[in-house]
């Protein structure tokens, strides 16, 4: 994320690094911590929960199954019950611990980020388009507070569940494990093509977005001026292409999405039925 302004006429604007623009959200973040931690941990909670109803399948289908005995089946099929419940109620409290938080965060930013468009001098609002401040007090900020209540916590989960169900795997037999790694390592690729890609999109949509948003505000601000010199038409046919602009690349960004759900999960199912 680009978290200081570019000057419009420098070609060269000044970029933070990844880490170093992360690294500006703590502040923001440690009063909300132990919650998001409490979500995180309630995340994994759901994730092992579901990786323990394979076991418990395997254990029913070795005993009670092969054994023939109904009662057996019915406290399997309860278990299996159980964990799903389990699960679900695990998912709703990491959706409760993260949510507020995580909406609490986004107001003090976007709190902090107009105080400080307070203070810059003039010189600086002159180059900047007012669009471009809005869509970055929204949009960016918006975009922040999801990574931090999902994007962030399902990261570090979704990365131990993969390690743990991976373990299963080779633990079941060493063929599953090897088959499991081969088969990933395209999906793998296809999320790295598709982060790229999408991350692209996503800026140009940020940016169209913002301009967008200027044509408004000027026309509605120079409206007198532009009745009074007949270019309301001129100015629609402006705002028209730069709205088909931004559709285009909305459209563009959608297509990446499915493109990456075909590659990731309906691709799998289909070579799974086969």
């Amino acid at each position: 994320m680009t978290t200081t302004a570019p000057d419009q006429t420098d070609p060269t604007p000044h970029r933070l690094s990844t880490p170093r623009a992360l690294a500006r959200l703590i502040p923001f973040a440690k009063p909300v911590l132990p919650r998001l931690a409490l979500g995180a941990v309630s995340a994994l909670g759901a994730s092992i929960l579901a990786l323990m109803i394979p076991l418990i399948l395997e254990e029913v289908v070795r005993g009670p199954i092969a054994s023939g005995s109904t009662v057996l089946i019915a406290w399997g099929a309860a278990a299996i019950l159980g964990l799903g419940l389990a699960e679900a109620l695990m998912v709703w409290l990491r959706r409760w611990f993260v949510l507020a938080p995580a909406t609490l965060m986004e107001y003090d930013i976007r709190q902090t980020f107009y105080s400080r468009l307070q203070r810059l001098p003039v010189a600086f609002h002159d180059r900047w388009q007012s669009g471009q401040l809005l869509s970055r007090m929204m949009q960016d900020i918006s975009m922040l507070r999801r990574w931090i209540a999902f994007g962030l916590v399902l990261l570090v989960v979704n990365v131990l569940t993969i390690l743990v169900g991976a373990a299963l795997l080779f633990r079941w037999h060493w063929v599953l494990g090897t088959i499991f790694l081969v088969t990933s390592a395209p999906l793998w690729y296809a999320g790295y093509r598709f982060e790229k890609t999408y991350g692209v999109l996503a800026r140009q949509s940020q940016d169209q977005a913002g301009d967008l948003a200027t044509s408004v505000e000027e026309s509605v601000h120079g409206i007198r001026v532009l009745k009074a010199f007949g270019r309301g038409s001129h100015a629609l046919k402006k705002f028209t292409r730069q709205a088909e602009t931004l559709r285009e690349t909305e459209l563009d960004k959608a297509r990446a999405v499915g493109w990456i759900w075909f590659w990731l999960v309906l691709l799998p199912d289909i070579a799974f039925a086969l």
